[in-house]
């Protein structure tokens, strides 16, 4: 049995493949054949037939992966609740640069850091080298957060690192900064590309 999907007019023919009202295609259903011999009322032998009348749907195109656009080796720093705060571009490099807590000989074979805000590379700069938080620098972390609101103390910011840098050359800026990174981050605000 066949029905028109805009009219619901069923057809009990397979001659119709378009519904006169519509050209959209009628769905398939299935077909049952019964007979009931009525000689034999006490057997009641009844033969059902079953018929499935499906058309071959064409399946959905399933979206192929992100390709990974990133050649260099690069750890991706998410920096989304310090980004509304940075005012200028070494605000923006100093919520980059520090503090957090990373697989130390991995981000040491990173030769790039890119400023990550909401998926979209904000900033790319060029590692010199990688070392535990200084004292002076987490001090700023916890007056800043404090100014922000969040509380924070100095006991939580023991074993992380921070590293130093400066801009990446202007090839590499254009190739990725405005740039979607190919994987979303997840709770981790670090991500390794190629190290």
């Amino acid at each position: 049995m066949k029905q028109c999907r805009t009219c619901k007019r069923k057809y009990r023919t397979k001659s119709y493949k378009y519904c006169p009202h519509d050209a959209t295609p009628l769905s398939e259903g299935l077909v049952v054949d019964a007979t009931l011999d009525v000689n034999d009322p006490l057997n009641l032998d009844a033969s059902i037939v079953i018929k499935s009348d499906t058309t071959k749907r064409t399946p959905k195109k399933k979206r192929a992966p992100r390709k990974n656009s990133i050649k260099d080796p690069v750890i991706a720093i998410s920096i989304n609740e310090q980004f509304p705060h940075c005012e200028a571009a070494d605000d923006l490099y100093t919520c980059t640069r520090g503090l957090w807590r990373l697989n130390r000989t991995r981000a040491e074979q990173a030769k790039y850091a890119f400023a990550i805000y909401q998926g979209e590379i904000k900033e790319v700069y060029e590692i010199d080298q990688w070392f535990p938080a200084t004292q002076a620098f987490s001090d700023y972390w916890v007056s800043r957060l404090k100014s922000q609101g969040s509380k924070i103390s100095p006991a939580d910011l023991i074993g992380r690192y921070e590293f130093s840098g400066h801009l990446a050359p202007e090839p590499i800026r254009e190739k990725y900064v405005g740039k979607k990174i190919p994987k979303r981050h997840s709770g981790n605000p670090i991500m390794y590309f190629n190290c």
